[in-house]
């Protein structure tokens, strides 16, 4: 930039004055940016495998069959238009992360935050914590999608579709799968250090009782994350993989489960 302002006949002085300042205003805005580039990530994760469904979906009604079946086609299409609505309105996300702004508003959330917000399809927020994208659709639709996929007639040689699949393709559960196992377990040794430094203070003695709560505490949190290892290592070559390692020590609801009733106070 120096030698640009320079050979535009910026005097030498004034040039520094503008690199300083550009300089200071990066490194302000360096958190935000990373910010930003981990939420368009997690957004990404989210949206990808929606993408990677409708084009399976398109695929299909493309395909010219022997015995083609109004039933098959209503339901294709009908599941093609949701995913369709669905991922456009997951995209409003990275499109608010993609402005060329250096401030990022409250509203920009991760899709986990978001999906903690009640709206009226998810009075309580998105089930799973919005983990995966048929997290996202209301209920009441994948119902009536997997009522017009019931309805298709079997034909003999045709491969049933079953609807809101909990999938990744392989390599990207890999991929996911390599990077969860690496965060956890940088997060394991992290925390066992934490635990060797507090027993190794001379200062620490059978009266610290909040101390050693605190450090059972975090032998808790190890064991469980250890156990979420187990669990990752157990699953299929395709099987869907948490952004967290908590994901994978509840049992997921399956999409379509309507929300539970809510309780007006008294």
């Amino acid at each position: 930039m120096r030698r640009h302002l320079l050979d535009r006949n910026v005097p030498p002085s004034l040039a520094d004055g503008f690199i300083a300042t550009e300089q200071a205003r990066r490194n302000a805005t360096r958190p935000i940016r990373k910010k930003r580039e981990q939420h368009l990530r997690l957004w990404q994760q989210l949206i990808d495998p929606a993408v990677a469904e409708l084009r399976n979906v398109q695929h299909m009604l493309k395909l010219t069959l022997t015995y083609p079946t109004p039933e098959r086609t209503a339901a294709l299409s009908a599941y093609a238009a949701l995913l369709a609505l669905l991922i456009g309105k997951l995209k409003l996300n990275t499109d608010k992360l993609n402005v060329d702004d250096d401030l990022m508003g409250d509203d920009l959330l991760t899709p986990r935050r978001q999906a903690s917000k009640p709206t009226k399809a998810f009075p309580h927020g998105k089930p799973n914590g919005g983990a995966y994208w048929v997290d996202w659709v209301p209920p009441s639709a994948v119902r009536d999608i997997q009522d017009l996929f019931a309805v298709i007639p079997v034909v003999r040689g045709v491969k049933r579709k079953h609807p809101f699949p909990v999938v990744l393709d392989k390599a990207t559960s890999a991929k996911r799968r390599a990077a969860l196992i690496e965060r956890t377990t940088k997060e394991i040794e992290h925390i066992e250090r934490s635990i060797a430094v507090e027993l190794a203070d001379p200062r620490l003695t059978d009266t610290h009782v909040f101390k050693h709560q605190e450090i059972g505490d975090m032998r808790v949190q190890v064991s469980r994350m250890q156990s979420a290892l187990h669990v990752v290592s157990l699953l299929p070559p395709n099987a869907f993989i948490p952004p967290t390692w908590h994901s994978l020590l509840v049992e997921r609801t399956p999409p379509g489960t309507p929300p539970l009733p809510q309780v007006k106070a008294k």
